[in-house]
């Protein structure tokens, strides 16, 4: 449970749902993986799952994630004949984005930080007062030494094309649509020859 100036605040700023459950949710399958109870290539598939989930629904192009984890109890737990065209879902996108964030993060500090690193440094500064989504972004920039203004318009604020290949191509991987699980303009992930590590949650 936590604190009630915690819980109040994040009620009255359901923006950041996406946190609180798509981060989540990401290290859900780190977890896992690290626990040694899912291997590397379980893990991968788990990925390209999510990958494929997210390209699937044309609502990725309309509604941004911010606004998903605002319209939670208004849209997301009201669907309608429309919703695929018209919503994403703040568990699945959001835990693709944090992923996306996690290896951003990484890159851009030298591995010596991590999205593991954000979320402590949230708990430890905001675990009274409760957290905003410009908290969550602030630590993030901090820890990656530059301003990431522009990835959270792109991928929170914005409802743009997500870039996995930056993120691949750091860890080696690559997306490999023959190894998709639909038929229909999907995409499934493999490894790549050059390096197959994934991060772990610290």
């Amino acid at each position: 449970m936590a604190p009630p100036a915690f819980h109040s605040r994040f009620v009255s700023r359901g923006a950041i749902s996406f946190i609180a459950k798509g981060v989540t949710s990401y290290f859900d399958d780190l977890i896992v993986l690290r626990a040694g109870l899912a291997t590397q290539e379980e893990y991968l598939g788990l990925l390209g799952k999510m990958i494929q989930q997210v390209e699937d629904s044309p609502g990725r192009l309309l509604q941004t994630l911010k606004d998903s984890s605002f319209d939670t109890w208004i849209k997301y737990y009201r669907p309608d004949e429309n919703a695929i065209d018209s919503r994403i879902s703040y568990y699945t996108k959001g835990a693709l984005v944090a992923f996306l964030l996690d290896v951003h993060i990484r890159i851009l500090s030298d591995d010596r930080y991590s999205l593991a690193d954000v979320m402590r440094q949230l708990w430890q500064r905001c675990r009274v007062s409760g957290y905003t989504l410009s908290d969550f972004e602030s630590i993030a920039s901090e820890l990656a030494g530059a301003d990431l203004t522009e990835w959270f318009d792109k991928h929170v604020r914005r409802s743009d094309q997500p870039d996995y290949q930056t993120a691949l191509d750091w860890l080696g991987l690559k997306l490999d649509p023959s190894n998709a699980v639909s038929p229909s303009n999907s995409v499934g992930m493999a490894v790549s020859n050059a390096k197959t590590s994934v991060p772990k949650p610290e």
